[in-house]
């Protein structure tokens, strides 16, 4: 009764538990990465790097958990992505990026005057649970963006909302143009006038406070502008006669938006403005969505009905589909084992196998609720694993009780007894299964964080499927196991199984009497396995099958962002021709919204934008991704367009990527272009570019700082000049209710490209007050320069990439045909190559996931020594590890898919599912020796009463995977066929050569730990 009433609190624990649990599409990934952008307008790339890109990422190096600095140096702009250890605490991030912040602030005063403040960015690797898109031809960009504010604002006040934000709003911007000639000419004000009248008057600040009779007044005499006519009306300058000359005299004042727009998006062909949802930290990605659907149904009722409220991204809606598809796999693996066990055992035997299920994995829950695990593919991916091993146990313990009830035991007694004979043999082996899985526990950084609920989901299932093996399974099978001697059971399968039996024994014993020939037949298919290795291919991980997909576009470095635009509207029309195609975002100019979660958002460049293009189904993007890169590069010329499926797992990047460092930008260069050429030669490789992108002519303003210096002026004076005939200079700002508007005083768009001509721009000597042009101090040169700067770990880096098509795979490209090519480069002195990508990725993580299961695999062999006492008894138990490769590698090769990080996982998981036959049937053997039965027959009778649960725990764990190995797509099949290969191969081995290998290796200290236990005993009494 006891039991009962703890089985049932763990039950309802467990399901509350499961119905209230966080739930997302994927783990969540807490990227140890910050990145600084620092703004220097007007400023050559190269002077970026060296005033700016170099402090910065000087003072970052001085942090000790500091594991890479990256940067790019563009013109006016530097960004830095600071990454940290793999071991830093997710705990002590945010204090780092602090300490980032305080050290850049010390830096501050010795960056470039008309530098502004870097920004430390620790947030832009957050992904996105919804955007949604305004967007209407009769409503004006400010208009847009009200709207926006109105559902931010509500979508704000959502339980499980997080951070709302509103994206490609089109800043306001008032515009005073005017004719600096003129300006000059009639009225004699220069630029300082101008900006003094107009900033004094609109100051903003406090005048004091003054006591008078008691009362307190606080004193204000703060100018503002009321309205657009106040800016109008304002005196700048008086002339001679004594009349005022106001602001707008000297040109014309208009609200507009800023020009040309640095950031645009648009919606199935349309301009929009967006809004970007992300989830509170721990909360139910599915109960947010129906919060979101809710309030968004409530807005719509108020918002005009010609105002388009459109969903791009709708993340719910995926991990619906996600966790649903999971389920369904979960689901049909229990059924699946169930029914083999039923198939193999009957229906009483059948009944405490197939309620542990429940049991475990309701319990499962139960803990995992103490641990904080979310609910997402991976997870559930553990559960799945899991689920043919969570019986293993079960089915051992209910095989035992029912052969000591045959032997004439009562019920309970026999429960009891069966029990305990196993209890250890079976702690032993969950031990050693929950050491296979450690490794995956201790990967370090974004991959280790991808997969850490796979080893805690199944280690807790594990043990749980332990405690309830020894707890509730032997309180059931007293209750419904029955003497099976005498009896007709139904058993489906039994007809095989006794077939089986009959012949195991003679093939066990030809074994015995041939082991050279066994053991050459058993090497050779291991050595054939490895051979077969190589074909497999490596992918380090698949791409998503998803309904959505990406486009990425770049121009010419220089190209504005209406060249730009010009390209995403002839993708957009090719897109509108494609009916599985549901809907397009657009985003120019910078990255938009992270919408997947190794999507990192791109800072802003005019020469880029990026699409997300939903579909009607997975299906239907792999069938688009292909046609339209084949399409898009036949049709837009003048850009490089990336045409990509969205890929799992930690970002990465271009598969392929080679990377050149060395300190001089010409012999980079010069190497980058080899690279290319070798990876633009390899077939299948598409979209080959190089990080430093083509070079582009920028224009030098020569100056004469003595010249200068002799009418007064400063560089300052001269930058000024050229904004505001060029982009335009502010003056003030407009303060609306609400937000404040820039004021930008600039020439008239045809006076514009006077910027060009110095003979019309004029300074003012500051001594004598008489103009002067600024040709007459300095002179402009037409320089070639390097686009963008890349360095990594503050040395300059040159990066070719590319990305495969027809299915091929990096590995197989870059064995057959970059590699041998890339051998023949021949590297300067100081200059070094380095193949990256998805090689370096996939390399450095196999190579963390092989020095953890040597650790593992050391536990396992400390566990069977404290089991067995004797390192040659432990030797042949583990050697059933190697066996299961020749399954594993089979498994994939039959089976079609490529070596990955998924089917990698696998492998390593094979070691504790396979060594748990091996030790219970080492453990048979070892008590039938101590019961006295000579070594032949403790071997042949250990071998046939374990067989038919051997083969009835490969059979359910093979069951519980294979929905996951025919349906869990390109991320999961891998995984499960390697496993069930691995299985198949290893069990059979494990009947056979395992037996073989005791009696060849450890028989004869087997017997002599006998004698030793039996001469203790004997003392003892």
């Amino acid at each position: 009764m006891l039991t009962l009433i703890a089985t049932l609190l763990i039950a309802i624990w467990g399901l509350s538990y499961f119905t209230a649990m966080s739930k997302r599409e994927d783990p969540e990934i807490k990227i140890r990465g910050a990145r600084v952008v620092t703004v220097f307008p007007g400023a050559l790339p190269e002077d970026v790097e060296q005033y700016v890109t170099k402090p910065i990422e000087d003072v970052a190096a001085e942090i000790g958990e500091v594991s890479e600095i990256s940067s790019e140096s563009r013109a006016g702009i530097s960004v830095i992505i600071v990454m940290l250890e793999d071991s830093t605490p997710v705990g002590s991030i945010d204090q780092i990026w602090d300490r980032l912040r305080n050290k850049i602030d010390r830096i501050r005063d010795t960056l470039p005057e008309g530098c502004y403040d870097p920004f430390v960015d620790d947030e832009f690797f957050e992904t996105c649970s919804h955007i949604i898109c305004l967007s209407g031809e009769s409503y004006t960009p400010r208009e847009l963006t009200a709207f926006a504010e109105r559902i931010k604002n509500r979508l704000s006040s959502l339980n499980d909302a997080g951070t709302v934000t509103v994206w490609a709003d089109r800043p306001e911007r008032i515009y005073l143009e005017y004719d600096p000639q003129q300006v000059s000419r009639y009225y004699g004000a220069d630029l300082g006038a101008i900006m003094a009248a107009v900033g004094g008057t609109n100051a903003l600040m406090p005048g004091g406070t003054l006591e008078l009779q008691g009362n307190t007044y606080a004193l204000d005499s703060s100018g503002g502008f009321d309205s657009l006519n106040d800016i109008e009306d304002l005196p700048v300058y008086g002339t001679p006669g004594g009349a005022q000359v106001r602001l707008g005299d000297l040109g014309d004042l208009r609200y507009g938006y800023e020009e040309p727009p640095s950031y645009l998006a648009r919606v199935n062909g349309r301009e929009c403005v967006l809004v970007s949802v992300i989830m509170k930290d721990g909360k139910n990605v599915l109960n947010l969505g129906r919060q979101v659907d809710t309030a968004l149904a409530e807005l719509r009722q108020s918002l005009p009905a010609d105002l388009a409220v459109d969903v791009v991204q709708d993340q719910p809606w995926q991990v619906s589909l996600r966790i649903n598809s999971f389920l369904k796999n979960l689901y049909t693996g229990i059924a699946l084992v169930i029914l083999v066990v039923f198939l193999f055992m009957g229906f009483r035997p059948s009944v405490p196998v197939g309620l542990a299920i429940p049991l475990v994995i309701i319990a499962t829950f139960a803990v995992l609720s103490m641990l904080g695990t979310s609910l997402q593919q991976m997870s559930i991916a553990g559960l799945i694993i899991a689920l043919g091993m969570l019986v293993d146990n079960a089915i051992v313990v209910t095989d035992n009780v029912s052969r000591f009830i045959d032997r004439g035991f009562e019920r309970k007694q026999a429960a009891i007894q069966a029990t305990k004979e196993l209890a250890l043999p079976m702690l032993t082996s969950t031990l050693t299964t929950v050491c296979a899985f450690l490794p995956l526990a201790l990967l370090p950084g974004e991959t280790g964080d991808f997969v850490i609920d796979i080893p805690l989901v199944v280690s807790t299932a594990i043990l749980v499927s332990y405690v309830i093996a020894i707890t509730v399974t032997p309180a059931i099978c007293s209750l419904v196991l029955r003497p099976t001697t005498g009896t007709r059971t139904f058993q489906p399968l039994d007809p095989l199984m006794k077939l089986i039996e009959r012949m195991y024994p003679p093939v066990l014993r030809w074994t015995q009497q041939h082991m050279p020939l066994t053991l050459a037949i058993v090497l050779t298919a291991f050595a054939g396995a490895l051979a077969l290795f190589p074909q497999l291919g490596v992918q380090f991980f698949p791409g998503a099958e998803r309904n959505q997909f990406a486009i990425d576009i770049r121009l010419a470095d220089g190209s504005s962002i209406e060249e730009t635009r010009g390209v995403v509207e002839q993708i957009e029309a090719e897109l509108a021709t494609h009916d599985d195609v549901t809907s397009c975002l657009a985003n120019i100019g910078q990255g938009g919204p992270m919408y997947y979660y190794n999507r990192i958002t791109q800072s802003s460049q005019s020469n880029y934008a990026d699409l997300l293009v939903n579909t009607v189904s997975p299906e239907a993007t792999a069938r688009l991704v292909p046609r339209l890169r084949r399409a898009l590069q036949a049709q837009v010329a003048g850009a490089r367009i990336e045409v990509k499926m969205l890929e799992q797992g930690p970002p990465v990047g271009a598969p392929i990527q080679i990377k050149l460092r060395g300190e001089n930008l010409n012999q980079l260069k010069s190497l980058g272009r080899q690279v290319s050429g070798i990876l633009t030669a390899t077939p299948n490789v598409i979209d080959v570019r190089d990080s430093f992108g083509e070079d582009s002519r920028q224009l030098l303003l020569e100056l004469d700082e003595t010249q200068l210096r002799a009418i007064g002026n400063t560089r300052q004076d001269v930058n000024k000049l050229t904004l505001l005939a060029s982009t335009g200079l502010q003056v003030t700002e407009y303060r609306a209710p609400s937000r404040t508007i820039p004021v930008l005083l600039r020439s008239f768009a045809a006076n514009r490209d006077s910027a060009l001509d110095l003979e019309q721009l004029y300074l003012y000597n500051k001594y004598t007050g008489n103009p002067v042009p600024i040709s007459s101090v300095g002179h402009y040169e037409t320089v070639n320069v390097t686009s963008r700067i890349q360095r990594t770990d503050r040395e300059r880096e040159l990066t070719i990439s590319g990305y495969l098509s027809g299915g091929r795979l990096a590995s197989e490209a870059l064995s057959q045909d970059i590699k041998p090519a890339l051998a023949e480069i021949k590297l300067p002195p100081g200059y070094e190559l380095k193949i990256s990508g998805e090689a370096e990725e996939s390399g450095e993580a196999f190579g963390n996931l092989g020095a953890f299961a040597l650790i593992a695999l050391l536990l396992i062999v400390l566990i069977l020594v404290a089991q067995f006492k004797s390192v040659r008894i432990s030797l042949v138990v583990f050697l059933a590890i190697p066996l299961a490769l020749i399954g594993a590698v089979l498994g994939l090769f039959f089976s079609g898919w490529p070596f990955g990080f998924t089917a990698g996982m696998g492998v390593v998981s094979l070691a504790g599912i396979v060594i748990n036959n091996s030790i219970v049937l080492m453990d048979f053997i070892m008590e039938k020796l101590r019961r006295g039965r000579p070594l032949d027959k403790a071997i042949d009778e250990a071998g046939q009463e374990r067989l038919r649960p051997i083969l009835l725990t490969t059979a359910t764990t093979i069951g519980g995977l294979l929905p996951l190995g025919l349906f869990g797509g390109s991320m999961w099949a891998p995984m499960a066929f390697a496993i069930i290969g691995g299985l198949i191969v290893s069990t059979l081995l494990t009947l056979i050569v395992v037996p073989l290998l005791f009696r060849l290796v450890a028989a004869k200290r087997a017997l002599a730990l006998v004698a030793i236990e039996r001469a203790e005993e004997a003392e003892a009494d």
